[in-house]
């Protein structure tokens, strides 16, 4: 399971990205042997700081401890006694070892924040927009076919997913889902969240349930949901969507709010928006 996670992770980002940041630092590493006679191996030690956090202005922290690792063992192999082997004969030089690499997840991750906040130039305002204009929607009396295909496609650009879609009945077994929390877990046979972590990166698809007095009466289907663009806060605005969605349904189609005993005899409404 983690070899799968791990693999998946990686081919999230790219398989050739985590190669280059895996392969950059011990290049690096190699390129400093004519000079490792001359100069002490603590400057090159921070040039290879240096590589790890370039790989987190990527925004991903698995490149940042691949690059750690790759710096890791660069600096072991050409730049320390005895050259050319896994190993280090001096103490001195493994204490700069453990500072390197210790450092290079720091400055990395310290790096892949500012990057994930770069990223979002203006979120909070965005965020705010999307909320009000969907209230607006609301209020205005509009067709619930119109009002759900604007919170669709609303989802779908919040979590940077490929499509979204509603449809009645609480969400699917086995899928990803959002708790009241804000948090994503994994769905069981039951219908309820159950503990789970999620992936780190990559792409999922994501239920997001939507609820009307006290009780789940839909689901917005998302697909291929940017793990990256599904923290605490972009969820927690899906959540604030997904509850105008219910309280809308339980306004203008009070019918549609009350699951019917044996749902799979009845064909469920279905609306898909791809962006």
């Amino acid at each position: 399971m983690a070899l799968r996670r791990f693999r998946s992770a990686v081919l999230g980002h790219g398989r050739w990205l985590f190669v280059a940041a895996l392969a950059g630092p011990v290049a690096v590493a190699a390129a400093w042997t004519p000079l490792r006679g001359h100069l002490p191996n603590v400057d090159v030690a921070l040039l290879l700081v240096f590589c790890a956090a370039l790989c987190g202005l990527r925004g991903s922290r698995l490149l940042v401890a691949a690059a750690a690792v790759g710096a890791g063992g660069g600096f072991t192999y050409f730049d320390t006694s005895p050259y050319d082997r896994l190993a280090i004969s001096k103490e001195p030089d493994v204490i700069t070892l453990a500072v390197l690499v210790a450092v290079s997840l720091a400055l990395g991750d310290l790096a892949v924040r500012l990057a994930r906040q770069r990223h979002r130039p203006g979120a909070g305002r965005e965020d705010m927009t999307r909320i009000r204009d969907l209230a607006a929607l609301v209020a205005s009396g509009a067709e619930l076919v119109e009002v759900i295909g604007a919170a669709a496609a609303g989802l779908a650009a919040l979590l940077g997913a490929a499509s979204a879609e509603y449809q009645a009945g609480p969400p699917l077994p086995g899928a990803w889902m959002v708790t009241p929390e804000a948090v994503l877990a994994a769905v069981d046979g039951s219908g309820r969240p159950r503990a789970g972590a999620a992936p780190a990166s990559g792409r999922i698809d994501l239920n997001l349930p939507v609820r009307g007095m006290g009780a789940v009466i839909g689901r917005f289907g998302i697909q291929g949901v940017d793990v990256r663009r599904a923290g605490p806060g972009p969820l927690m605005v899906a959540l604030t969507l997904t509850d105008q969605i219910g309280a809308a349904l339980i306004a203008q189609a009070p019918e549609s709010a009350v699951l019917p005993e044996a749902p799979e005899e009845q064909a469920r409404p279905v609306l898909r928006v791809i962006e």
